[in-house]
């Protein structure tokens, strides 16, 4: 189970393994597929051919005993003593002159039937049924046609039944002057006759009256099958034949396909002969080059499964060496490096791939140096960064802390640096909880932005929270850290200044200046708000406290503030 789980599996190996099998199963399928047909049509073209002339073979089979009786009659029908006894017209006479142990006609033409008649058609001598002598005969129509005065050609085969047994039989008139009666020579056709045609056409013969096999060279329960489908399309194949056709059918003989002719023996008859020869064996060679193309086809699958799948290693391994790296890059692991020294493209894929984490590091080392509002920036244009700015409606925080100057003097540098740099990680992630961006750091001070509807709430909360964890700090610190922190909002101009070659993402605006004056005349521990930010303030968590007027530099009249107790 873990293996077919492992076999469906959506990925990039299962994918190869299971293309190259449909592949070489495709390809193998329709070699066979074509091969077969193929084979198919040349084994049924040379069957036919085959079959067409077996068949022939069989005709001139039947034709040439015909013609030997034909001859043999013939013969017969002029010797004169045969004449003039018939001339007699005395049973008895015919009869001992047909028997005569020493010219019997009879044994001369070593038959089974020998009959003759009188130019009525009545028998004066039968052979097989002597007691048949007076009989009338002249309905059968080989005997008709005979009375007639019609020699029979090679061609003209007629059959006999008698005694549900069939003979093959010749007719012709005996003359003398004037027809005198006609004399019928007949072989009869037995198993063993069936089986001699076998020998001489190489197919199975069989001879079929009304509802039974008379002779047949198949099994009995092939014999079986022939009659079954002989007598389920009867009425369809006596029509046809009483047109004088050859039918053709394959037919499924004791679980082997041949293709039968059915055809009458002659058209004053009711036999009808089947020649039919196998189709299974004709093919037998050919599905012989079908087993080895389909063991061929298998062996090719196997090496094509061995082989895809080491392919497929190969090629995945290093991709999946590549997908974990992937994953550690995501994760921030930028000292992630692939170890792949193959010359081919997968291992210009991973020195590739070791130069982009080499550029990711880099631009993640430099995008610390630059504010989280020029990345949003660059992400919101969409990579083009052009000059220029828009005006829009912000809050600008400034915190600075009080006597950062004198405390760097007389403290060693790396203590100045630590300290700074943990005071504004603290203010810097407190700025990022309340919503507000980070716009830069000049010296010791944090300028922030905020935006939107609630912008001075989350100013202000901001500032409230730095003021307290600043206090907390400093309960860990022998030095005394306070903060100055102003807020002001309005109208500025957010964009880009400096120049194509090195750009600067910043607000300006008289209101971002009055921020900056508002920071500096607050005291250590102090925030101070510009009325434009009070009175939009909406937070019942805070008090304000109204403060003197003052002038600050750079403003024509003199402003109100508020002072923000927490």
């Amino acid at each position: 189970m873990k293996f077919l789980r492992n076999l469906f599996a959506p990925s990039l190996r299962n994918r190869l393994l299971v293309l190259t099998i449909m592949l070489v199963v495709l390809v193998s399928g329709s070699v066979l597929f074509i091969v077969n047909m193929e084979i198919q049509s040349l084994t049924n073209s040379k069957l036919q051919q085959d079959f067409t002339n077996t068949y022939h073979t069989f005709k001139r089979f039947l034709a040439l005993r015909n013609e030997r009786l034909v001859q043999s009659s013939q013969f017969i029908a002029e010797f004169p003593v045969l004449k003039a006894t018939i001339l007699t017209k005395d049973p008895e006479t015919i009869r001992n002159y047909a028997l005569s142990p020493y010219d019997s006609p009879a044994k001369l033409a070593e038959v089974d039937v020998f009959t003759l008649t009188n130019q009525k058609g009545q028998v004066t001598f039968r052979l097989d049924r002597p007691e048949k002598s007076g009989d009338t005969i002249s309905t059968l129509p080989f005997v008709r046609k005979a009375l007639e005065g019609h020699t029979p050609s090679t061609n003209d085969i007629s059959i006999w039944t008698i005694d549900e047994k069939l003979y093959q039989t010749v007719t012709v008139p005996i003359y003398q002057q004037y027809l005198i009666g006609t004399l019928t020579l007949g072989k009869r056709i037995t198993q063993e006759e069936a089986a001699l045609l076998k020998e001489d056409t190489q197919s199975d013969i069989s001879f079929l009256l009304g509802n039974r096999v008379v002779a047949s060279t198949h099994s009995d329960i092939g014999q079986v099958d022939l009659l079954r489908s002989y007598l389920v399309k009867r009425e369809e194949l006596d029509a046809a034949m009483g047109e004088g056709k050859t039918i053709q059918q394959e037919i499924k003989l004791n679980g082997e396909r041949f293709l039968c002719a059915f055809s009458r023996a002659s058209m004053e008859s009711d036999v009808v002969y089947v020649m039919a020869v196998s189709v299974d064996q004709a093919l037998a060679a050919f599905r012989k080059i079908e087993n080895v193309i389909v063991l061929v086809g298998l062996i090719a699958l196997v090496l094509a499964i061995v082989g895809a799948f080491f392919l497929a290693k190969e090629i995945t391994a290093p991709l999946r060496t590549l997908v974990v790296g992937t994953e550690a890059i995501r994760a921030g692991n930028y000292e992630f490096q692939l170890e792949l020294k193959s010359s081919d493209e997968i291992g210009q894929l991973a020195r590739s791939f070791n130069e982009m984490v080499l550029g990711l590091k880099e631009r993640f080392l430099m995008a610390k140096f630059v504010s989280s509002s020029t990345v949003q920036m660059i992400r919101k244009e969409g990579g083009e960064v052009r000059l220029g700015g828009e005006r829009k409606n912000v809050t600008v925080f400034f915190s600075d802390i009080r006597g950062f100057t004198s405390f760097s003097e007389r403290v060693e540098p790396e203590v100045v640096i630590d300290l700074l740099n943990k005071y504004l990680s603290k203010q810097t992630a407190i700025v990022t909880k309340h919503k507000g961006i980070v716009d830069k750091y000049v010296g010791d001070e944090v300028i922030a932005i905020f935006e939107g509807e609630d912008m001075v709430d989350q100013a202000v909360l901001c500032a409230v929270e730095i003021q307290r964890e600043i206090a907390e700090l400093n309960k860990a610190n022998a030095e005394d850290i306070r903060v100055g922190i102003g807020i002001n909002t309005g109208m500025a101009i957010v964009g880009n200044v400096g120049s194509e070659e090195r750009m600067d993402h910043t607000v300006l605006g008289n209101n971002m200046n009055l921020g900056a004056r508002l920071c500096s005349i607050a005291q250590a521990g102090q925030i101070i708000i510009s009325e434009s930010s009070w009175r939009l303030l909406k937070t019942k968590s805070v008090r304000t406290k109204t403060l003197d007027v003052v002038s600050v530099k750079g403003m024509s009249r003199p402003m109100q503030t508020y002072e923000v107790m927490y």
